[in-house]
């Protein structure tokens, strides 16, 4: 009952100077003095306050307790105040190395690959999978023809069907390296980053609008669509994929074209959703789940009831984006962008900028004025817009900008949300990152944000989970189901994996070979287990019918993109430069001929808010 009518004024907000956040803080009072004589509820403030006996002292304000609340916090003064031990804890839960005694909380060591003789292995991926084929008493399936091969890797190199051409020359190619110039040449192919940027691209919830609010298009956002496909294309190492999309703006930068890209790269950040005013605590949950593999949301209101993530860490992450400045796409309220990184803040100061702001300052201010105002006013604020259309008809050319994040002037902790409700704040907690993936607190000298702190702790190689947790999407990708066939979820609740020795040598070789995304995509299409046909076999199925343990090549669908690319790509229809960068362009040419990464992408609406039970 405290929580939910007294803490919204009585916890972190001091209100009066009480809090009523632990017995030792009731027992002190407030700045009027004591509150409450435990045992005696008929000479407590307190008591005569929810009673309201007295008309100048009445609470809580908005509306008093139900009857039986009364008569239980009366009951509860006269028990003698009982508080819980635990509800007097410290804000920061401290995590043991009890609770990292779990698969994938514990560091990545490298096996010992297994001694296989047998000629069908070509690589060491073939040894780890032959080594549970025996173990599982299976026996691999057959090779692929040499069609079904070349449209298998194709596919998922590319998103694309090989041409007639490619077909033909790979029928014809009799020599032992024919396949593996074919995967070299998909990988040096430019459909190679769209494919697998746009596969980023989903597990990062890109879109070019906003979703809730109006649904606000974000015209910059290509930009950072544009950074991720380049990304993919040279082969950009995966440690400094993920940093710079965290704080590339942080990073050092060998020139001006270089910082800019970088800045773009926190496109990802500032691409999270605003609904509900929920950018911070959408980008805690999806930096858990796209890069950590953590169902880190589920911290949010309580500490997590499966996996050792305490609130006070979701908390602690949350602080580090507190400290972050995100721009603003616009909603109904206020329906133009503001606040974007300027690649060089100097411009906004040149005369023909400042003397735009200064004649479109009182009509922004109008339109704000009557936001304020109660009821609806369908008759002024068109008059309104218009005035404001207007003056951006005859606009000077703006300065160029990117839809990226900043650091705020100073930093700032972020308060424990009780239940996770906004309004009733806790303890504030010291920023750091997940405990239970050996991070902690940032160091106290920490003048920024943190978030290049946080790149360098989630770009490690000494992090349990993000080699592991990449490596499994790139698995899937190929083998259509992840060694860990939740890869949002490496915790107690999700999917053990079927193959933890291969998880982990993979991982081991990526860090140890620079983190090179295509070298790692290399091996794991020249293994005989990627080559496999996909035919039923009875006993196999008996033992083993998810194939997990890769006796066959399981057979998926093609997806949305890959059906939508492949028919305008049959029809020579296919147009393979990317769409032009005006989201009311891609809008207009909706039946566009662009392939599906280059097409306008809107967010669907969803609501983060709601509490997790």
């Amino acid at each position: 009952m405290l929580v939910n009518k007294c803490y919204m004024c009585h916890a972190s907000a001091e209100k009066g100077g009480l809090r009523l956040d632990s017995r030792k803080a009731l027992l002190q009072g407030g700045k009027d003095g004591a509150v409450v004589v435990p045992g005696h509820p008929e000479l407590s403030t307190l008591s005569s306050a929810v009673h309201y006996a007295d008309p100048r002292l009445q609470m809580p304000p908005r509306a008093p307790l139900k009857p039986e609340e009364v008569a239980a916090l009366d009951q509860w003064i006269k028990d003698g105040l009982p508080w819980p031990a635990s509800a007097d804890k410290p804000a920061v839960t401290t995590v043991s190395a009890e609770d990292r005694k779990f698969w994938s909380f514990m560091p990545v060591v490298a096996p010992a690959v297994p001694d296989v003789t047998s000629k069908w292995a070509y690589n060491d991926i073939d040894r780890f999978v032959l080594a549970k084929l025996e173990e599982k008493h299976l026996k691999p399936n057959g090779d692929a023809d040499k069609r079904t091969l070349l449209r298998r890797v194709t596919y998922d190199l590319t998103g694309l069907p090989p041409t007639t051409a490619e077909m033909k020359a790979f029928l014809a190619d009799k020599s032992p390296q024919a396949y593996e110039h074919v995967v070299d040449r998909l990988l040096a192919s430019p459909a190679y980053g769209e494919r697998w940027g746009r596969i980023w691209l989903d597990v990062v919830r890109y879109a070019d609008t906003t979703g809730a609010l109006g649904d606000f298009p974000i015209p910059q956002a290509v930009k950072y669509r544009d950074w991720v496909i380049a990304s993919f294309n040279e082969d950009m190492p995966y440690d400094r994929f993920l940093k710079e999309q965290l704080a590339g703006d942080l990073m050092p930068a060998a020139n001006d074209d270089e910082h800019w890209k970088q800045t773009i790269a926190t496109g990802y950040l500032a691409g999270a959703n605003i609904a509900d005013n929920a950018q911070i605590y959408d980008a805690v949950d999806n930096l858990g789940s796209a890069m950590l593999g953590m169902t880190v949301s589920c911290a949010r209101c309580h500490n997590h009831k499966f996996d050792p993530i305490p609130t006070s860490d979701y908390y602690a992450l949350a602080g580090i984006f507190k400290s972050t400045h995100f721009p603003k796409a616009g909603n109904d309220g206020k329906r133009y962008q503001s606040e974007l990184v300027l690649r060089h803040p100097q411009d906004a100061a040149a005369p023909e900028q400042v003397a735009f702001q200064a004649q479109l300052k009182p009509i922004a201010d109008a339109i704000a004025a009557v936001n304020r105002l109660p009821g609806t006013y369908d008759d002024l604020m068109p008059q309104l817009q218009r005035r404001r259309m207007n003056l951006y008809a005859r606009a000077p050319q703006f300065p160029e900008m990117a839809y990226a994040v900043s650091d705020m002037p100073a930093p700032a902790k972020a308060q424990i949300m009780l239940h996770g409700d906004p309004l009733q704040l806790g303890d504030e907690v010291p920023r750091g990152e997940l405990q239970v993936l050996g991070g902690g607190a940032l160091p106290a000298t920490t003048k920024d944000s943190g978030r290049l702190e946080l790149a360098a702790w989630v770009a490690s190689a000494q992090n349990p989970t993000t080699a592991r947790v990449f490596v499994n999407r790139l698995w899937q990708g190929h083998f259509g189901r992840g060694i860990v066939a939740t890869p949002n979820n490496f915790g107690t609740r999700g999917v053990a994996p079927s193959n933890q020795a291969l998880l982990d040598y993979l991982a081991t070789q990526l860090t140890s070979n620079g983190w090179q995304v295509k070298r790692m995509q290399r091996m794991m299409v020249l293994s005989h287990a990627y080559r496999l046909s996909g035919e039923a076999n009875s006993a196999n199925n008996e033992v083993d019918p998810d194939n997990a343990y890769i006796w066959k090549h399981t057979m998926v669908r093609l997806d949305a993109e890959e059906i939508r690319d492949t028919l305008l790509a049959d029809s020579g229809q296919l147009d393979r430069t990317l769409a032009a960068r005006s989201l009311s362009h891609r809008r207009a040419s909706g039946t566009g001929k662009s392939r599906t990464p280059s097409c306008l992408t809107c967010r669907s609406t969803r609501t983060t808010s709601a509490p997790c039970t």
